[in-house]
């Protein structure tokens, strides 16, 4: 699982492919590995492999596997039925963190800044120190036009995003915007 994380960010694409599809058949839980090779999957358009993995898969629980095929459904475009897939099976917040994040990133990406927002502060209670959850808030504030509150979240993005040099240029040009 190393051997292949270490080639997917040297971009060595199909080798880490290859090495996680020989790890994921040996292997009879979900884990990091398999959402890497689901990553990968999505990222070249290859739905058929993606959907055969969380089929195939004997460890995902209901709320796991709903989540995987929403990513599925999202990666094909329909942002909507991702959206209505996850808010049919709402699982239990504090153990299913992944759930809710994609939750509120389909919120803002159908539109629904208030929605978006309210979930990105619940998942920012549990964990506050996530770069990636202060955007997604800071964004959706940003498209509610509540500038002041956007621009505190895009603070506090900047206090958390660990050498991403990408983030802090995006939140630059939005704070100047």
């Amino acid at each position: 699982a190393a051997a292949a994380l270490s080639l997917y960010q040297d971009k060595r694409i199909d080798s880490a492919e290859q090495v996680l599809e020989n790890f994921t058949r040996l292997s009879g839980f979900w884990g990091g590995s398999n959402d890497l090779l689901l990553k990968i999957y999505l990222s070249g358009g290859q739905y058929a492999k993606a959907e055969n993995l969380i089929y195939e898969s004997k460890a995902l629980d209901t709320h796991q596997f709903t989540e995987k095929a929403a990513r599925i459904i999202m990666a094909r475009g329909d942002n909507q039925g991702a959206l209505n897939m996850l808010m049919a099976h709402r699982p239990e917040f504090l153990s299913n963190q992944d759930y809710y994040t994609l939750l509120a990133s389909l919120h803002y990406k159908t539109g629904d800044f208030n929605r978006s927002v309210y979930w990105y502060r619940q998942l920012l209670s549990v964990d506050h120190q996530s770069a990636r959850l202060w955007l997604g808030l800071a964004v959706s504030l940003d498209n509610l036009n509540q500038v002041d509150d956007a621009l505190q979240a895009f603070s506090y993005v900047r206090l958390h995003a660990n050498n991403q040099p990408a983030i802090k240029h995006y939140i630059n040009e939005r704070q100047l915007a």
